[in-house]
């Protein structure tokens, strides 16, 4: 797996990101033109690929750190560049599960805790990203660890369970199939819960690959 996005955060905090649409195999997208219309079947069949493949980038996340790591959790050499590729997979799954969920091409991800907002543009097979990261924060060895475990184990789930999967193990395991409600619809209230959670998710990765990045992850 090669490292496909590239991102730059100045002394400042402004970020720029650049990055690849994953491939969806079989019917078009729904993604409306900014005019937020969507076909309701199909979205929710892409929300569910894309839930999936989210899932799956997460197992191989940490199945590589657990790998590249030793006892001390410490990464060396070209191990750096293996991981960063993994979240930069990861990071491009959940932007597109963001923008399904949104049904927009363009699209706004923010954290107001810590001052983070980003600009999404998705062109063809490629997406851009332009913001803020406002208070950066440096993660450390142990950091990541938490990060990766509470992604796996809280996070995620709970936007599993919010979209009607039914997971009663809580257990991200990419053998299970996903089942979603077609006739979920979310309200207002319930599709800003849902969008804060995953624009969450895209902070902590930008975040954690910053670090990885510039080597303080060990």
């Amino acid at each position: 797996m090669q490292a496909s996005n590239t991102q730059e955060i100045n002394a400042e905090g402004a970020l720029l990101i650049h990055g690849i649409i994953p491939q969806y195999p079989g019917e078009a997208l729904a993604v409306s033109d900014n005019s937020g219309t969507t076909e309701t079947a199909t979205n929710v069949q892409a929300t569910a690929f894309w839930l999936r493949k989210s899932i799956h980038a997460i197992n191989q996340i940490q199945a590589l750190h657990t790998s590249l790591t030793d006892d001390d959790g410490h990464l060396i050499g070209v191990e750096r560049f293996e991981l960063i590729a993994a979240l930069d997979h990861g990071l491009n799954h959940f932007v597109q599960l963001r923008r399904v969920l949104d049904g927009k091409i363009d699209l706004t991800a923010s954290h107001p805790r810590y001052d983070f907002r980003l600009l999404i543009n998705v062109r063809g097979e490629t997406w851009r990203g332009q913001g803020q990261v406002g208070r950066y924060q440096n993660i450390n060895t142990s950091a990541f660890r938490l990060w990766l475990s509470r992604l796996r184990k809280e996070r995620l789930p709970a936007v599993i369970k919010f979209l009607g999967q039914a997971l009663a193990d809580g257990v991200l395991d990419e053998r299970e199939r996903l089942i979603l409600d077609r006739s979920i619809v979310l309200d207002e209230r319930e599709r800003l819960i849902l969008d804060r959670s995953i624009d969450r998710m895209i902070f902590g990765f930008i975040l954690v690959r910053e670090n990885v990045a510039t080597g303080r992850l060990g």
